[in-house]
């Protein structure tokens, strides 16, 4: 039995409320060929044709008021007890299962398995060094920047709407201490965490970058001595937890709108980098498990 065997049309836009009176009168239809069949009916509809049924079998639980024959109508009401007792559970565990399946967050990158092939390597003045290592019993990306700056890539596109918070975990070695986040010779972190906004227009490209600064005052932002485009936030700031694995969490939906005064356009990649570039320093930093997650 397959519920065209009645008449009933499984165009998604047919169903209650547009077309009740229609899908009514196949309920009535339906009634003429007993509980049985219509038990039959329900499981199917429920298996092939879930969210197009749901008109008719809205329809079927008003059947009694649309029958006018007292014969027609206590078969009706039989018939509504045999659904309602069938699509209730059925409704309720599509709707654990519904919720149940709905992530609460994914890993971008957890470096268990060595790094994934999505990322890829920016290079703006000669090479950090980026390699995976074994530290505190869990492989990491270990950063090391000898008066360079590159950076690796993670391409990744996603809404902020549905996964608006960034977590990770980090540590360095030591700040820069010739780091300024006001001027370009200065402007050099220890680790960076960055999501990037890219635009088909490659200058228009923005970004937040999450920095480990040396004395940019914690919490707060700035742009880039470079472009007004790229803003840095201070996430940790001086020497204080170095040599320390530090856990952060940050909405950057929320980030975006505060710093931008706009919504947010989608996610096109997330990085890191350590670089000492322009300080001519060094830094070394590890990264991991950096996830993408809902509020």
């Amino acid at each position: 039995m397959h519920p065209e065997d009645f008449g009933i049309s499984t165009n998604r836009w047919s169903w209650f409320p547009s077309n009740w009176f229609t899908n009514s009168v196949l309920a009535v239809k339906v009634a003429r060929f007993g509980s049985e069949s219509v038990t039959q009916l329900t499981v199917e509809c429920l298996v092939q044709f879930a969210p197009e049924s749901a008109g008719v079998f809205w329809s079927m639980l008003c059947l009694p008021s649309v029958c006018f024959r007292r014969k027609l109508r206590r078969r009706a009401l039989k018939i509504c007890a045999s659904v309602r007792a069938i699509l209730t559970p059925c409704l309720l565990l599509f709707a654990t299962t519904l919720f149940a399946a709905a992530p609460e967050g994914q890993v971008v990158e957890d470096f268990n398995s060595g790094p994934k092939p999505s990322w890829k390597i920016k290079k703006f003045q000669g090479a950090t060094q980026y390699s995976i290592t074994d530290l505190d019993g869990e492989q990491v990306m270990m950063a090391f920047s000898n008066k360079a700056a590159s950076a690796i890539v993670f391409k990744r596109e996603y809404s902020l709407h549905d996964f608006p918070v960034l977590s990770w975990r980090w540590k360095v070695r030591n700040v820069i201490s010739k780091g300024d986040y006001q001027s370009q010779g200065g402007d050099d972190y220890a680790a960076r965490v960055y999501v990037i906004f890219p635009h088909r227009f490659f200058p228009w490209t923005r970004s937040i970058n999450y920095v480990w600064a040396n004395r940019m005052p914690k919490g707060s932002h700035s742009p880039s001595p470079y472009t007004a485009r790229s803003v840095m936030v201070a996430m940790q700031t001086g020497p204080e937890n170095t040599g320390s694995w530090i856990t952060e969490r940050r909405n950057v939906r929320e980030d975006y709108r505060r710093i931008f005064g706009e919504e947010p356009p989608a996610v096109g990649g997330i990085a890191i980098m350590t670089d000492t570039d322009d300080t001519g320093g060094s830094a070394l930093a590890w990264y991991d498990d950096i996830r993408i997650e809902k509020e």
